[in-house]
């Protein structure tokens, strides 16, 4: 719960800063979500604005994202909705969720694959000792 607080107090004091990130990654293309901060469920629950994951996209609702942002300082936070971006583009995301020896062995051997094809990637290690790797690519896997 302390974590939680903090986030939300950082995300009230930051607030044109984050508001900036949120306006720049919709207009670089990706599909920006506002995400709720208050929520009772471990789960990071996305404003989805009357929409589907299928057919959201942050490009036609820029204005709206944006001023629901400024209304509720501090209710939300953000994030990218992983697969078919606006632009085009896809993102990926890789999570290794496995708990013995085989999670380092699944991670060297994308990190070759990547390296081969000349793939740059984001490696998050998690709280809990998990990846997610995550990728852009402009063609359809």
């Amino acid at each position: 719960m302390k974590e939680m607080i903090e986030i939300i107090n950082h995300v009230k004091a930051d607030h044109i800063m984050i508001k900036s990130y949120i306006s720049g990654g919709i207009d670089n293309g990706r599909n920006i979500m506002l995400v709720y901060l208050n929520s009772k469920s471990p789960l990071k629950i996305p404003n989805w604005f009357g929409y589907k994951a299928t057919d959201y996209n942050a490009q036609k609702i820029k204005d709206e994202i944006l001023a629901e942002f400024d209304s509720k300082r501090g209710a939300y936070g953000y994030g990218i909705l992983l697969g078919k971006q606006p632009d085009g583009s896809f993102i990926i995301c890789i999570d290794i969720d496995i708990d013995n020896d085989c999670k380092d062995s699944a991670l060297k051997q994308f990190e070759e694959i990547f390296k081969k094809h000349n793939i740059h990637y984001y490696l998050e290690t998690t709280k809990s000792g998990r990846y997610h790797i995550i990728y852009g690519t402009r063609q359809n896997h």
